[in-house]
């Protein structure tokens, strides 16, 4: 895939996902001097979801979405992607639970009509030999 690439037949793309917490790790706080307790801030823990196209020459279309990853999302993600290609994409992607979904599968012959193939890495066994 990358020989056509390079040879201008296809674009192709790698696409991922990842959880950003929006929230410190280390807890911190305040003690009043001469005071044994501490006031520490209430925070609502919030996060984000960041999928991403990433070609081999850092061309990058990104999405940000406080849900979680769902089958919904990466389906949303990928119906976006799909309205912007120009030609023949192909686009490389883990075996994640999202993207195997009935719901993301419905909508393949739609893209591939649209000129986006996906094609996922093959399965890797579960320990790898030393």
């Amino acid at each position: 895939m990358q020989q056509w690439e390079d040879s201008g037949q296809v674009d192709l793309y790698y696409f991922g996902q990842m959880g950003v917490k929006l929230s410190a790790v280390v807890p911190w706080g305040w003690q009043v001097k001469g005071k044994s307790e501490v006031f520490m801030p209430a925070t609502q823990r919030r996060n984000l979801t960041r999928s991403a196209f990433m070609s081999r020459s850092n061309g990058l279309w990104a999405f940000t979405s406080p849900r979680a990853a769902t089958a919904e999302l990466v389906r949303a993600c990928f119906d976006e992607f799909a309205a912007t290609i120009r030609k023949k994409t192909v686009v490389i992607l883990d075996n994640a639970s999202t993207h195997r979904s009935k719901l993301f599968e419905a909508r393949r012959k739609e893209w591939q009509k649209k000129g986006l193939l996906i094609r996922s890495f093959p399965l890797l066994p579960p320990t790898q030999p030393d």
